[in-house]
């Protein structure tokens, strides 16, 4: 085999495992949304339990905030009662106060109400509680799993970057820029294997002398059909042994 042939041959087995590489580390990113998609999914009732009790404990604290407003005025009414000079005066007051009261007393009403709305959102609310936690913590250490592995693809990429430099810097510049454009035009696929009189990736069969000398391995030929690069391994001879 030629020296271009070995190191173009070399080239083509690393871009494909740059291609695998790059492609588990998208499928991983996939991964990771799935994962955080299936948590927020699940989550989705518990978001919704939450959002109520904050709404509901906000109406509560409004409604005790009136209270006390409202029983401070009746404070204010009752005392301004022993001020009042005329009749006049005295019956506004006595009016202010009973509006007051029945204030206090809805308020009351509703504050009871929404204390026990509350409890029963709260109490809906604690039954995600336990599953939302370790949901949340098992997604995260799924993610980071993939975080991981993440990078240590983007090492072996970073790797086979390294190495693809060191090939081309001494592969024959015309063949390297053919090898670069069939590839672009190929979707990485640059080269292909001769096997059995034909091109592996296109299924062309080869012209006999084609055929004998890609075997051969001392002339560097591209497919006719699909523009590849031709190369021949040799099948591993078994040698087998009699008992």
């Amino acid at each position: 085999m030629t020296p271009d042939l070995e190191k173009l041959l070399a080239l083509h087995d690393l871009d494909q495992k740059f291609v695998e590489s790059r492609s588990k580390v998208a499928a991983l990113a996939k991964d990771c949304e799935k994962i955080e998609a299936d948590y927020q999914e699940f989550a989705a009732g518990y978001l919704t339990a939450k959002e109520k009790v904050t709404a509901a404990q906000k109406r509560l604290r409004q409604l005790e905030e009136d209270l006390a407003e409202t029983q401070q005025r009746h404070e204010k009414y009752t005392a301004d009662l022993m001020k009042v000079r005329n009749q006049k005066e005295y019956g506004v007051a006595l009016h202010e106060i009973d509006v007051a009261k029945k204030a206090i007393g809805q308020f009351e009403t509703q504050i009871l109400e929404a204390m026990e709305e509350v409890k029963m959102l709260e109490t809906e609310l604690s039954r995600f509680s336990p599953d939302i936690e370790n949901k949340r913590q098992e997604a995260d250490a799924s993610i980071a799993v993939c975080r991981e592995q993440q990078a240590d693809l983007e090492a072996e990429l970073e790797t086979y970057r390294s190495k693809r430099s060191e090939i081309e810097a001494v592969v024959t510049k015309p063949w390297l820029d053919r090898y670069n454009r069939v590839a672009k035009l190929r979707a990485g696929s640059a080269m292909a294997e001769a096997r059995n009189g034909a091109c592996s990736a296109c299924r062309m069969t080869l012209r006999p002398q084609v055929w004998v000398e890609v075997r051969q391995g001392e002339i560097i030929y591209v497919c006719d059909h699909c523009s590849r690069i031709l190369y021949h391994r040799p099948e591993a001879k078994v040698e087998t042994m009699e008992a």
